[in-house]
């Protein structure tokens, strides 16, 4: 214990990466990958991988409850709220690459500190570990619309002075299908952390770490990618140059729009929505206006669970077919965030002190031994006429311590702030959430 005590330990690295891109399905050939757009180089790992030691067990996928949908849904709009600040800055998030990489740390805390996380998330940390196994088999994937997740786990070799639970890797291998690496945390670690975030995203995100520090022992990684381009391709003639929008501030900016017809029409009192699919039709980027008198924060603030769930049943409540005619702004956003306060806000207290109880991570260690110094996401989203790419780091670091219906027109343009969500049409859950408040070419 000792030991453990003098060496300054974890970092824990849980990445989630989703990224939507034009390219169609990647295919390996001699070391690179070749999409319809780009050939991105597949780098060599000089890391261990132990995988073979630790194998997912899990035969039942089990289904998607209704319990789970409810808890991702608060949780992605407490989170986005609570990270939506009234400062004219744009902002994107995702709320599932937060709650993945507070789901793998919690497999390995133990008493309040797992009870608080356990709060926060919205389930028992066994229930969460099988809602995500099966959310996640429940993500299709097509040569138009790719999806794929991976999880990797890297430990430092310490000869044996921290030892990590067996039982946590097996946990994490059997709901996460993680790879489990043990490197030296040197140079070699350091350059091949990078290039499995590079190799799991196409080479989106080539760089997560600018060093390894040399108090920390363990990194989690999670990447998610989506690659995918819109159902219905724009043509040139719904392409309208030099159009202005109206930032936040009042400032006009010149963007490109894109006009299309949409089937799907949301409404309330103080908002209107649509809807533009992916190819296969599974996800779609939901945007929605609010009224011209209402502030977009304030309509930010008023968005949770059960506003979330009356505007996707303000489409089915009603009775006559709306046509949407939607001009869509070309749009690129992003942000990086802290989210320790915003966290310990929603309830999650001890893990980020001399409380936190992990010991269920770690053998041989007692409460207080370590905790979460730090969790923080950085997303991009870049919205043009192919399609949509966007990407979210999460990273959170570890120490010690001790009838014939009547159709009808709407027309909704998105020329000042609107707030957007990537779902998954089947759950209805965001991928990511974002507001855009300001074009800046």
């Amino acid at each position: 214990m000792k030991k453990i005590l003098l060496i300054s330990t974890s970092m824990l690295l849980a990445i989630s990466i989703l990224f939507t891109s034009v390219s169609c399905s990647p295919v390996k050939e001699s070391g690179k990958v070749t999409t319809e757009k780009t050939v991105v180089e597949v780098k060599e790992l000089q890391s261990q991988n132990l995988l073979d030691g630790y194998q997912s067990s899990i035969t039942d996928k089990g289904e998607v409850t209704k319990e789970f949908k409810d808890a991702l849904n608060d949780f992605s709009f407490k989170l986005y709220k609570a990270v939506t600040e009234k400062n004219g800055k744009n902002v994107i998030v995702s709320p599932l690459s937060v709650y993945i990489c507070l789901a793998l740390i919690a497999n390995g805390a133990e008493g309040e500190t797992r009870s608080q996380m356990e709060e926060v998330l919205g389930m028992k940390v066994e229930e969460v570990n099988e809602s995500l196994y099966s959310f996640v088999d429940s993500l299709s994937s097509s040569e138009k619309c790719k999806v794929s997740i991976a999880n990797s786990v890297w430990f430092k070799d310490t000869n044996g002075n921290i030892k990590v639970n067996s039982e946590y890797l097996q946990e994490i291998a059997d709901w996460y299908d993680s790879e489990i690496y043990k490197a030296p945390f040197d140079e070699t670690t350091l350059k091949d952390i990078n290039d499995w975030c590079s190799n799991k995203t196409d080479g989106l995100i080539n760089k997560i770490l600018d060093e390894i520090n040399p108090q920390s022992v363990a990194y989690l990684i999670n990447a998610v990618l989506f690659d995918a381009k819109w159902e219905k391709a724009y043509k040139d003639e719904d392409i309208i140059e030099n159009y202005d929008f109206t930032n936040y501030d009042k400032t006009k900016t010149k963007v490109t729009m894109l006009h299309s017809r949409e089937g799907v029409y949301y409404t309330g009192k103080d908002f209107v929505g649509t809807q533009k699919r992916y190819a296969g039709g599974q996800y779609s980027l939901v945007v929605l206006l609010p009224n011209s008198d209402v502030d977009i924060y304030d309509f930010v603030n008023s968005l949770d669970r059960d506003k979330w769930a009356q505007v996707i049943m303000s489409h089915f409540a009603r009775s006559t077919l709306v046509d949407v005619n939607l001009l869509m702004p070309e749009f690129e956003s992003e942000s990086e965030m802290p989210l320790n306060d915003v966290l310990q806000s929603m309830g999650m207290k001890d893990a980020f002190n001399s409380n936190a109880d992990f010991t269920n991570m770690f053998n041989e260690s007692k409460k207080g031994d370590f905790c979460i110094s730090s969790i923080k996401q950085k997303a991009i989203i870049k919205v043009n006429k192919e399609g949509t790419k966007a990407a979210a780091v999460t990273i959170g670091e570890m120490t010690a311590t001790s009838v014939e219906p009547v159709s009808q027109t709407v027309n909704i343009t998105l020329d000042r702030p609107f707030v957007y969500a990537i779902v998954d049409n089947f759950t209805f859950c965001p991928l990511f959430v974002g507001v855009n408040v300001n074009i800046n070419n």
